[in-house]
């Protein structure tokens, strides 16, 4: 619950109260975050909670993206891959067979750092994602 309550619940709730606010000016940009893992069933940690919660994003992205479109609202999600971030950083450090796991299936080799997503980020909020 507590998952599905954050990753899931969370960007519902936030969605809804800026939705508002972007519904009456007449227009707006989301940007959702969800994770590969809302496409993919991960190995070798076990994590269906967390899957289905960013199943469930991806979802809701392209339900509001529908209902939205009318009032002038883009609603976009991105799902990126493994990252380096400051809550996996220690894994990354560590390493195993899980780390050795993950950067197999990564083309690159190697964990995405999140100023990597900027680039996407800021295109999607932009006119030019129109």
């Amino acid at each position: 619950n507590k998952v599905i309550n954050l990753n899931l619940n969370g960007i519902f709730l936030v969605a809804q109260a800026v939705g508002r606010v972007m519904i009456k000016q007449g227009h707006g940009s989301i940007i959702n975050t969800s994770s590969m893992s809302g496409l993919i069933a991960n190995k070798p940690q076990e994590q269906s909670s967390y899957n289905a919660s960013k199943a469930g994003v991806i979802m809701l992205t392209k339900s509001l993206a529908m209902e939205w479109s009318k009032y002038n609202i883009k609603v976009n999600s991105i799902a990126p891959g493994y990252m380096k971030t400051e809550l996996t950083k220690p894994f990354f450090d560590q390493g195993g067979e899980m780390i050795e796991d993950w950067m197999g299936f990564t083309p690159m080799g190697r964990p995405g750092t999140p100023d990597e997503l900027g680039g996407i980020v800021v295109y999607l909020a932009s006119d030019a994602s129109s």
